[in-house]
C-alpha cells in the first residue's frame, strides 16, 4: 500500500456511500481532508501526544488521536484523502509531520459496534450502485422492464406528498412548535426564538421553512442594520435544528476559506477566490470556487450556525481574520440556486428547520393522548418532543382528528 493515497471506483457503476459511511482519521497534530472535491471542504481534526498509534485503541474519534466526520460528500467515485498539520494553511499540499496518519470510509455502524479503531489492512464500506444502460444485455432488460405492470412506476422512492398549513392560523401544534403569529392578527407568524419569519410549515416532513440573516465577516461595511457583529444564529432552547437534508452552505468572498465552527472535530466549508472585491452588486451564475462556493453535505442535527472566515493561506488553528475583503457565508434551501441562478448580496434567505412538538407544552399532553391510538397515524417520540405523520396510505394533517384521508382503500 506503500503510496497508494487514492481508492477509484471511476468507469464503474458504483459510488461511495454518503449515506451509509462516515469518514476516520488517526493520527497527532492531523488535519485530513478529502481530496478531489473542491470547492468543498471535508474532513477532520486530530491531536495527541502519544504519536504511537500502531497498535492503540482510541475509544471514540471526538478529536483525541481520532477524528471523525459523518457527513460524507455524496457521488465520490474516487476517495483520496490529503494530510497535513494542523498549523498548515488548506493551499499547502506538503507533509510536514513525521507522525503517521491514515484515514478510511468505513460503514457508520463500526464505530457503534466496535468501539474502537485499529491500525488494519481493510474496513467495510458501503457503495451504492446502478444498472450500466451500455452493458450487452441492458438494451434487452430494459425493453422487458419496461411495461411490466410489478416493476412499479419508479425505482425511486415515492416522495410523500407534502402537507401544507398557513403560517396565519396559529393552532396548539404551532404553540407546541415554538411559533407565534403577529398580534396585529396579520397572516405572518415567526419563531418565538429568534422572530424569524415562517414561511412554510410541511407537516408530514416536519419541516418549516424561515427567513434567516446572512452571517457577514468583520470587515463588511455594507451589513443590515443591527447585524454588526452577529456571527452566530442559534435555535438551542427551541424543538428546531437546521436540516441538513434540504440546506446547503454557501460562502462568497475572495481569498475566502469558510467553515462551520463549533462542529469539531469535524471540519466543513469551502473555498473561494477572485480578483474582483466588489460583491455587494455582483451577480454569480454558479458556486463553483470563483468568488462563490457551496457545500451541499451540510452536518445533520445543527442547533447553532456559525463561520469563521479564514484566508486561504491561514491554517485551520488560526482564527483571526487577516483579510480585509468582505465575505458572508449562509445556509439556504438546496432548490434556491437552481430556481434563481445566482447570488447576490441580501439581508437573509430562505432556510429549511426541521421541528417536533415539545411535550411540555400546554396542550400536549391532550393531543399525545389523542393521537396515540389512531390507526392512521404514526408518531416518533422523544424523551422531551414528538412528532407525528398520517400513515402509509393516508395524507393530511395528523394533527387534526379528521385529518388523515385514506389515498386507496
Amino acid at each position: 500500500m506503500e503510496g497508494n493515497r487514492s481508492m477509484s471506483l471511476e468507469g464503474s457503476p458504483f459510488h461511495f456511500s454518503g449515506s451509509y459511511n462516515t469518514f476516520i482519521s488517526v493520527g497527532c497534530d492531523n488535519f485530513a481532508t478529502v481530496s478531489g472535491i473542491a470547492p468543498t471542504v471535508f474532513g477532520c481534526i486530530s491531536d495527541c501526544t502519544n504519536t504511537n498509534i500502531r497498535e492503540t485503541y482510541i475509544s471514540n474519534c471526538t478529536g483525541f488521536m481520532c477524528c471523525e466526520s459523518t457527513n460524507v460528500p455524496s457521488n465520490l467515485q474516487e476517495f483520496a484523502v490529503d494530510f497535513r498539520t494542523i498549523s498548515e494553511s488548506i493551499s499547502e499540499s506538503t507533509e510536514r509531520s513525521e507522525n503517521c496518519k491514515f484515514a478510511f470510509l468505513v460503514v457508520k455502524d463500526r464505530l457503534l459496534s466496535n468501539n474502537s479503531v485499529k491500525y488494519s489492512d481493510d474496513v467495510p464500506v458501503v457503495l451504492e450502485w446502478a444498472i450500466l444502460k451500455q452493458t450487452k444485455n441492458s438494451p434487452v432488460m430494459i425493453r422487458s422492464l419496461k411495461y411490466r405492470h410489478d416493476r412499479g412506476r419508479s425505482l425511486k422512492k415515492k416522495k410523500r406528498k407534502a402537507t401544507m398549513i398557513k403560517v396565519g392560523v396559529v393552532s396548539s401544534i404551532m404553540d407546541g412548535a415554538g411559533i407565534r403569529r403577529r398580534v396585529d392578527d396579520s397572516a405572518q407568524a415567526f419563531l418565538r426564538r429568534n422572530d424569524w419569519e415562517v414561511r412554510q410549515i410541511n407537516i408530514n416532513d416536519g419541516t418549516v421553512q424561515v427567513q434567516m440573516p446572512i452571517i457577514y465577516s468583520r470587515y463588511c461595511h455594507v451589513r443590515p442594520t443591527g447585524m454588526e457583529g452577529n456571527r452566530s444564529m442559534s435555535l438551542e432552547g427551541s424543538p428546531f435544528h437546521f436540516s441538513g437534508s434540504y440546506n446547503t452552505f454557501i460562502s462568497v468572498g475572495c481569498d475566502n476559506f469558510a467553515t462551520v465552527s463549533g462542529i469539531a472535530p469535524t471540519v466543513f466549508g469551502c473555498i473561494s477566490d477572485c480578483t474582483n472585491t466588489n460583491i455587494r452588486e455582483t451577480y454569480i451564475s454558479n458556486c463553483t470556487g470563483f468568488m462563490c462556493c457551496e457545500s451541499t453535505n451540510v452536518p445533520s442535527n445543527l442547533q447553532e450556525f456559525a463561520v469563521d472566515f479564514r484566508t486561504i493561506s491561514e491554517s485551520i488553528s488560526e482564527s483571526t481574520e487577516r483579510s480585509e475583503n468582505c465575505k458572508f457565508a449562509f445556509l439556504v434551501v438546496k432548490d434556491r440556486l437552481l430556481s434563481n441562478n445566482s447570488v447576490k448580496y441580501s439581508d437573509d434567505v430562505p432556510v429549511v428547520l426541521e421541528w417536533a412538538i415539545l411535550k411540555q407544552t400546554k396542550n400536549s399532553p391532550v393531543m399525545i393522548r389523542s393521537l396515540k391510538y389512531r390507526h392512521d397515524v404514526i408518531c416518533n417520540f422523544s424523551s422531551n418532543t414528538f412528532h407525528c405523520a398520517c400513515a402509509s396510505g393516508y395524507e393530511g394533517n395528523p394533527y387534526l382528528s379528521t385529518g388523515c384521508e385514506g389515498t386507496h382503500l
